[in-house]
């Protein structure tokens, strides 16, 4: 077994000879796969802190974990004075759904409050503890959840409409997916796209398909 002087004299040979000790040209693979791993982790965790701050309605912190430019795409506010308030910082499709960016600070206050008065989202967030929701739906009664990290191919057909705004990204877990489902005919789908901004994790774009499936 080589010793650490024995080590050190070869390094010295090595430079005297004109040589140069060989180093690794890559990461070995457990190194990537964990650091894929923290990736996930770190992203599946600001995710789920996004939406706790979202469903407790805590403005401070939801802001924080928000980057700009925001986009929030196929929600449904209704009615009145709420949904021209929301138009003025987007537009609405042929099935009336809203698409909404937020540029500036104000104009993120406004979106967000948009996303709260959506009625298939407000209120149907499962309260499950931090680290706790599940990658696939959970069999039982009422409101569950689940997120996953998915690439562009991975998403569910649902959200297909969303394929030409996601089919650049290939960062690892750049992409959560989250299933809500209230057990009575209601299923939503959206696609949360999380960002490195200045050293912090937040997200830039929550991208929502809704349906009554029965």
């Amino acid at each position: 077994m080589r010793t650490w002087l024995a080590t050190f004299s070869f390094l010295l040979m090595a430079q005297s000879s004109g040589c140069r000790a060989s180093a690794p040209t890559s990461k070995p693979e457990s190194s990537r796969q964990s650091a894929a791993a923290d990736t996930s982790h770190a992203n599946l965790a600001t995710a789920e802190r996004w939406l706790a701050a979202l469903r407790d309605h805590r403005g401070p912190e939801l802001l924080r974990l928000t980057s700009l430019p925001f986009e929030v795409d196929g929600i449904s506010v209704g009615n009145g004075v709420g949904r021209k308030q929301c138009l003025k910082h987007g537009e609405e499709d042929s099935a009336l759904w809203l698409r909404l960016i937020a540029q500036d600070r104000p104009s993120l206050v406004s979106v967000l409050e948009c996303i709260t008065l959506d009625p298939a989202i407000n209120g149907y967030l499962p309260t499950y503890p931090s680290g706790k929701w599940p990658l696939t739906l959970p069999n039982g009664k009422g409101r569950v959840g689940a997120l996953r990290c998915v690439r562009p191919e991975e998403v569910d057909k649902r959200l297909g409409r969303y394929h030409e705004k996601i089919k650049g990204l290939s960062g690892e877990c750049e992409l959560v997916e989250l299933h809500l489902d209230d057990n009575n005919g209601l299923s939503s789908f959206a696609l949360m796209q999380i960002k490195q901004t200045t050293g912090t994790l937040q997200v830039s774009s929550f991208l929502v398909d809704q349906a009554f499936e029965h």
